[in-house]
């Protein structure tokens, strides 16, 4: 019984202040932000939604010639198709469990680094797996790993 005569005086007390609706304005807009901030981080971390940083290093990836299966001049390869056709199995192999296998897959990385070399590496993934070895990159590593995969690659 003293709760309910508690809670009133309380009420009546916040009514006379002539603060309580911009404490009150502030509680809900610090909730409402607050309550956003969280969600989106969660949904970035869970990658339902996409952040711009990502997107922009997605785009670089996309526009290198290493991973356009064309570019390659035999010429300018220092590997050959055999080790082009390791190393994507390697790529495959990296990419389709649940962890990356991180040092072997920028071990290889940076045996084949030359534009050229990945062009290949590039061709021969596609030509085992039927699949753009730049899309496979983009779908399973995270952004850190591309972020590493560009360092590896000299941008």
């Amino acid at each position: 019984m003293a709760v309910p005569l508690v809670a009133g005086a309380v009420a009546q007390g916040l009514s006379k202040n002539k603060a309580t609706p911009y404490i009150l304005g502030g509680l809900i807009l610090v909730t409402t932000v607050g309550g956003f901030l969280i969600v989106r981080s969660a949904l970035k971390k869970l990658g339902l939604i996409e952040d711009k940083e990502e997107t922009r290093i997605n785009q670089k990836l996309t526009k290198l010639d290493h991973f356009n299966p064309n570019f390659y001049s035999p010429i300018k390869t220092t590997i050959d198709s055999f080790r082009a056709k390791e190393i994507a199995d390697i790529f495959e192999d990296s990419t389709s469990g649940i962890f990356t296998d991180e040092e072997e897959l920028y071990g290889a990385v940076r045996e084949a680094s030359n534009p050229h070399n990945m062009s290949l590496v590039s061709k021969e993934y596609m030509r085992r797996h039927d699949e753009s070895l730049i899309d496979v990159i983009i779908k399973n590593l995270n952004k850190n790993e591309k972020k590493r995969l560009l360092k590896t690659l000299g941008y």
